[in-house]
């Protein structure tokens, strides 16, 4: 990701490989969210905005102890580094955002359970109360077939680290994390326009763009299977937890919502594809999308559509498309 016609404020043109100072980095790293990637903006902007502190009328209060700053995610202090990373500042951002305006929401609302999330869908907030009971997502490793396990089971389901959202939080650790992967893949595909708007793109330019998505793209598949393997678990073995889940309108509302979001971003994504190898032809660069391969030159990475399509696939089947038929109807048949 990285096109960089802009202006720094009093610092002149941006040059793609030259370093910048702390301030000129942070200030960058803002300005080519907020013209190109303005969800990404709005994800990293508000987090900031908000307060550590909240208090329910009742009096109630949440404490949050510190701030992350995203800055920490932002590697190197040239251009390049700033377009590298800034997908991956957003996406851990939007962790801190769901978990604090949660808070904010759910003092706000009355609810009374014990914890809740934030989502950032559509252009408004959804309140999602995490409730039923709350099992680690070790768990349900059992339910996911071994031709399945794709790059990050290891991670968000295998590994039982009781640090990691995903055993914390169970379930709705899984949606919180198929929720950022969603936001990191809209800011890479949302900063096409900084690249097109970029008077010469660069080789290494045109495999970032890619690799910033294709690497992303896949997690759409992963983490729906993860959730759907945690209801199918409920469903079998804690049957109180499952009808909770069910009963939660507001996490059935934000699953849907973020699947339909999810797999339009893919289906917008494959779309402007040519349009973006045209663009980089015009350049001079001899790209080749070979679906397994993207070459750009003599110079191929892997796309992952293999284990999209494994996963696309699978979910496609059943008993995930029956399971997934449950959250839509508040019903299991």
């Amino acid at each position: 990701m990285r096109v960089f016609r802009c202006v720094l404020a009093c610092v002149g043109l941006a040059v793609f490989g030259a370093s910048l100072s702390g301030a000129d980095v942070r200030g960058r790293a803002l300005e080519i969210l907020r013209t190109h990637a303005q969800d990404g903006h709005r994800v990293i902007s508000e987090y900031n905005a908000l307060p550590l502190e909240f208090s329910s009328p009742s009096g109630t209060t949440i404490r949050f102890s510190r701030s992350t700053d995203f800055m920490q995610y932002i590697k190197g202090s040239s251009e390049s580094g700033i377009l590298g990373s800034l997908s991956t500042a957003v996406h851990e951002i939007c962790h801190g955002l769901t978990a604090r305006k949660g808070a904010q929401m759910r003092l706000s609302s009355g609810a009374t359970a014990s914890g809740g999330g934030a989502y950032l869908l559509n252009g408004r907030y959804l309140f999602v109360p995490y409730n039923g009971q709350i099992f680690p997502s070790h768990k349900v490793k059992s339910m996911i077939p071994k031709r399945l396990r794709t790059t990050r089971f290891e991670t968000y389901v295998e590994d039982d680290d009781e640090a990691i959202g995903t055993q914390q939080e169970g379930i709705y650790g899984q949606l919180d994390e198929w929720h950022a992967y969603y936001h990191d893949m809209l800011a890479s595909v949302d900063l096409w326009s900084y690249y097109r708007a970029k008077s010469r793109l660069t080789a290494d330019e045109c495999a970032d763009f890619f690799a910033g998505i294709d690497g992303t793209l896949y997690a759409y598949g992963e983490f729906k299977l993860y959730l759907l393997a945690c209801l199918r678990y409920a469903r079998e073995r804690v049957p109180q937890a499952y009808q909770a889940y069910l009963g939660n309108t507001a996490f059935r509302t934000v699953v849907l919502e973020l699947d339909q979001a999810f797999s339009s971003l893919i289906a917008r994504y494959f779309a402007m594809k040519p349009t973006v190898i045209a663009h980089m032809r015009a350049q001079g660069h001899d790209v080749r999308d070979e679906g397994d391969t993207i070459w750009i030159g003599e110079t191929g990475r892997g796309t992952f559509r293999k284990e999209w399509k494994l996963l696309e696939t699978a979910l496609s089947s059943q008993p995930w498309v029956r399971e997934f038929a449950a959250v839509r109807s508040g019903v299991w048949r």
